[in-house]
């Protein structure tokens, strides 16, 4: 079969939709550890509570597909801003220390 010239050939991949890897065994543990934070610190508002779980759920997003992991460390300092502007950590403490 002849394919005129410039015209992009198709291709087709066959196998598994869904590749298993190590963490695709561990699916939405930020937004888990984030949602136990979050009950920790009634105090937070509700607009502030949901976009921490955002961030959270952006970054596990971000795990299952492996796509936009430039990203991840914006996401982190936005979640540790965000956690500081509450007041639920300093900046000398560690965000994973108070959160787990």
């Amino acid at each position: 079969m002849a394919i005129a010239q410039g015209e992009p050939t198709k291709l087709r991949a066959i196998g598994s939709a869904k590749k298993p890897t190590r963490k695709s065994e561990r699916p939405h543990r930020h937004s888990k550890a984030m949602l136990e934070s979050i009950k920790e610190h009634g105090h937070i508002q509700s607009s502030i509570k949901e976009s921490l779980l955002g961030l959270a759920r952006a970054w596990d997003q971000i795990e299952a597909t492996g796509k936009g992991m430039h990203t991840v460390p914006s996401i982190a300092r936005e979640i540790r801003a965000t956690w500081e502007q509450v007041g639920v950590i300093e900046d000398e403490d560690d965000i994973w220390e108070s959160l787990n």
